[in-house]
């Protein structure tokens, strides 16, 4: 099996890994733990080999995006644009998820209507603030 092979296999069992404990709601220290192992093996990757598969980057972005860290996020925003130039499945989503993310963390209201939040009066999800209003709003397409 080739080096890119290896770590295509590596970053897609991380992944995962990752999509596992957060859609079985396996309670946020399982999801800490498992997002510093995930942010280590980004980083081993991203300073050990450049070249990446689209789906690779789209894969490595979701495992870097969960973070509060603007490294990490700014990272998270590259390798999902990568994956979305490169036509990957759910690239462009992505892409635009981690954008909204940004723009929430720096204390703006979102652009492409990716990101909720959970209502504390209601304990149900809603749609975070939207840039120019809720009128604005424009789902990204899932492909």
């Amino acid at each position: 099996m080739s080096r890119t092979k290896k770590i295509s296999l590596i970053i897609s069992i991380f992944y995962q890994a990752d999509q596992d404990v957060r859609l079985k709601n396996m309670g946020y220290d399982a999801m800490d733990r498992q997002d510093k192992k995930s942010y280590a093996l980004a980083l081993l990757i991203l300073k050990n080999h450049l070249k990446l598969r689209p789906t690779d980057a789209f894969y490595l972005a979701m495992l870097l995006h969960h973070t509060a860290h603007h490294t990490w996020m700014m990272c998270a925003q590259r390798l999902a644009e990568f994956a979305a130039q490169k036509q990957c499945r759910n690239g462009d989503w992505l892409a635009k998820a981690v954008f909204d993310r940004r723009l929430i963390m720096s204390g703006k209201p979102q652009r492409y209507g990716t990101q909720y939040k959970i209502n504390k009066q209601t304990g149900e999800m809603e749609l975070c603030e939207m840039e120019g209003g809720d009128d604005f709003y424009q789902k990204p397409k899932i492909n």
